[in-house]
C-alpha cells in the first residue's frame, strides 16, 4: 500500500482511508497486530454500474417480487414505546416522523418486538398497509405468557432471553403448533386484505448469539413454521427470507449452508451485517463485513434475490459515510434487491450497541432515498 500513498486521492476516499486507519489503531489495541493486518485490506470491488439489472423467476402467489432494477429500502425501529394508546396509533408515529426526517414513506418497516404467542400483528401492519408500506415481521420467539414477556424492557434484554424465548427443540417437535397455527391464520387474514409481506424468524443461525444458533433442529423447526402457514393457506401472500448472519473466518460463525432449509422454503435471501466500532471483525466498510457471505449467496442459490435484511453502523462521527459506502456499493451490485437499515438498539455478545441514526446519518439517507434506484413507498 505505500504507493497508494502518494497519488492524489478524493475527500470521500480521504474519509475511508482514515475511517479504515481508525479502526485499524483500535483494533491494534484490542486484537494486536492480527486484527490489524485483517482491517488494512483494501475494500472489495464493486461491480462496473453499467451492468445490465439481474432478474430472477416470478415467485409464486401474491408474494413480494423483486424489483427489476433498483433495491427496495425500509428501516427497522422499535414502536413499542412509541406514543399512542392502540399499535396502529404507535406505527402512525413511527410513520409520521420516518416522513419528516426522510421526506418520504420506506418501502417496508421491520416488526420485531411482537412474540409468536400474541398472534401476527394484523392491526400493525394494516396500518403501513394504508399508507403503502410492506411488512417485513419477524416471527419472535418470546414466550407464550403475556406476563414473561413484559419483564423485557427493551428489545434485547439478555437478562430476561434464557426465560421468555421459546425452545427450538419445541418448535420442531409440535408443542407450539395451535400458536403458530394462529398466528398464521392472522398473515392469511392480513394478506387477503393488503396483499404480500416479508416475513422471517430464527434469524442468524448460523452465529452465536441466539439460542437456535448453530442449532441440529434448526431446519426442522423453519420447515415446521412454514409448513404450518403453507396448511393455512399464509404461504400465497408471506414471502419468506431466510436470514445468515454475514461471518468473517475464525469468529465464531457457522458455514450457512448447514441451516439451509432448502429451495422450497425460501423466497428471497436476507443477510444480517453491521459495522460495529468495538469489534475487529465488524470494522471496515460495508462491503468487506458482507463480501464473503454475499459471494457464498450469489453463488450457491443464483435463482434467489438477495436482500440486506439487517444493516446498520453504531453511532459515531463515521456513520454517515458508512451507510453512504453501503448505497453506493448495493447500487453497484444488482443482486441486492431490498435492504434494511437499523435505527435502534441492537444485543452482540454481553454488550449492547447504539445503532440509532445521528442527524448527519439522517440527511445523508434523505438525499440518497432522492435516487430512484432505491425504491420507497408508492
Amino acid at each position: 500500500m505505500g504507493s497508494r500513498r502518494h497519488k492524489k486521492i478524493t475527500r470521500r476516499e480521504f474519509l475511508q482511508e482514515s475511517a479504515w486507519l481508525a479502526a485499524g489503531a483500535c483494533a491494534t489495541v484490542a486484537g494486536g497486530e492480527a486484527a490489524l493486518s485483517y482491517l488494512m485490506t483494501e475494500p472489495r470491488m464493486a461491480q462496473a454500474s453499467t451492468l445490465p439489472p439481474v432478474t430472477y423467476p416470478k415467485l409464486p402467489g401474491i408474494k413480494i417480487q423483486p424489483p427489476e432494477k433498483g433495491c427496495y429500502f425500509g428501516i427497522r425501529q422499535v414502536i413499542w414505546w412509541m406514543p399512542g394508546n392502540s399499535a396502529a396509533e404507535k406505527m402512525n408515529y413511527a410513520l409520521d416522523q420516518l416522513e419528516k426526517k426522510l421526506g418520504v414513506l420506506p418501502h417496508h418497516f421491520v416488526i420485531y418486538e411482537i412474540p409468536l404467542t400474541w398472534g401476527f400483528p394484523v392491526q400493525t401492519c394494516s396500518a403501513m398497509a394504508k399508507r403503502k408500506v410492506k411488512p417485513f415481521v419477524y416471527i419472535n420467539m418470546f414466550s407464550k405468557s403475556l406476563e414473561q414477556a413484559k419483564n423485557v424492557t427493551s428489545e434485547f434484554d439478555m437478562q430476561n432471553l434464557p426465560k421468555t424465548l421459546l425452545k427450538l427443540e419445541d418448535i420442531a417437535g409440535g408443542v407450539y403448533d395451535q400458536e403458530i397455527t394462529k398466528y398464521a391464520q392472522g398473515a392469511k387474514q392480513y394478506g387477503e386484505q393488503h396483499g404480500g409481506f416479508f416475513i422471517t424468524t430464527m434469524e442468524e443461525m448460523n452465529g452465536r448469539s441466539w439460542p437456535w444458533a448453530q442449532h441440529p433442529k434448526y431446519i426442522q423447526g423453519f420447515r415446521k413454521i412454514w409448513d404450518i402457514f403453507d396448511k393455512q393457506g399464509a404461504n400465497i401472500y408471506a414471502t419468506w427470507v431466510w436470514e445468515p448472519i454475514c461471518f468473517q473466518p475464525n469468529v465464531g460463525k457457522d458455514d450457512p449452508e448447514r441451516y439451509y432449509p432448502g429451495d422450497r422454503y425460501v423466497d428471497w435471501i436476507g443477510l444480517s451485517g453491521f459495522g460495529i466500532d468495538q469489534y475487529p471483525h465488524y470494522q471496515g466498510p460495508f462491503e468487506n463485513i458482507v463480501g464473503i457471505t454475499f459471494d457464498a449467496m450469489k453463488k450457491n442459490h443464483p435463482n434467489k434475490p438477495i436482500f440486506q435484511s439487517e444493516s446498520g453502523k453504531t453511532r459515531s462521527l463515521l456513520q454517515a459515510e458508512w451507510i453512504k459506502n453501503a448505497f453506493d456499493y448495493m447500487k453497484k451490485t444488482p443482486e441486492f434487491k431490498g435492504t434494511s437499515v437499523f435505527d435502534n438498539i441492537t444485543y452482540m455478545s454481553t454488550v449492547y450497541h447504539d445503532h440509532t441514526l445521528n442527524d448527519e446519518s439522517w440527511n445523508t439517507l434523505k438525499h440518497i432515498l432522492t435516487d430512484p434506484y432505491f425504491i420507497t413507498a408508492k
